[in-house]
């Protein structure tokens, strides 16, 4: 079965999200579909758990710089991960698992405080006349570079092979757009909001 080719009725300005260029980047006619549907306001269950997941992280990352904090303690993630399932439209059978996700992340998750340089933070590349967004979960400077997470709360992590590939030093690069346009936007870009 083939499709006929698909157009974009109306030009994308100058701004393009890392969404739109993810969804592009894997297939025209997904680019193509997410463009003219993206206004939609639907979001299905994995979208809501994510979120919920991004701004507990998101709030206890900023509590960790602000008290000077490397970890953050057990019960204080249990206290945010309860002000957010309160706050959020998580369903109710989505609730252990975030709490298991985030207990878990908060039991190995380590910053150091005055290193980090975005948090959730909207940044802007330039590139050929076109601003491209990304927003960037975590960022930290280590080791003469920039060390970049982008969590996922899928329950099927990605095969490290589709997100790096590794070099002749066997050390690893990233190969997967996400994550290219986030390194290439913490360093070359500029934060739309503070940075802490």
């Amino acid at each position: 079965m083939t499709f006929d080719p698909v157009w974009l009725e109306e030009p994308l300005g100058e701004r393009i999200s890392m969404t739109a260029l993810k969804h592009f980047n894997s297939c025209p006619r997904s680019g193509y579909l997410y463009a003219k549907h993206r206004k939609t306001n639907h979001q299905t269950v994995p979208m809501v758990r994510g979120s919920a997941f991004h701004s507990i992280r998101e709030r206890a990352c900023n509590l960790m710089v602000e008290m000077g904090e490397e970890q953050i303690p057990p019960e204080l993630i249990k206290a945010i991960v309860n002000e957010v399932l309160a706050e959020m439209p998580v369903p109710i059978e989505e609730h252990d698992r975030i709490r298991e996700a985030s207990y878990r992340w908060a039991s190995e998750w380590r910053i150091v405080p005055g290193k980090v340089v975005a948090n959730e933070t909207l940044f802007v590349l330039e590139v050929a006349g076109w601003d491209v967004r990304c927003k960037v979960d975590f960022a930290e400077l280590r080791d003469g570079g920039v060390y970049i997470a982008d969590d996922k709360t899928s329950q099927s992590a990605p095969a490290y092979d589709e997100v790096a590939r590794k070099r002749a030093d066997g050390s690893m690069v990233a190969k997967q757009i996400q994550l290219i346009l986030y390194a290439l936007a913490v360093v070359f870009g500029r934060p739309l909001r503070r940075v802490l």
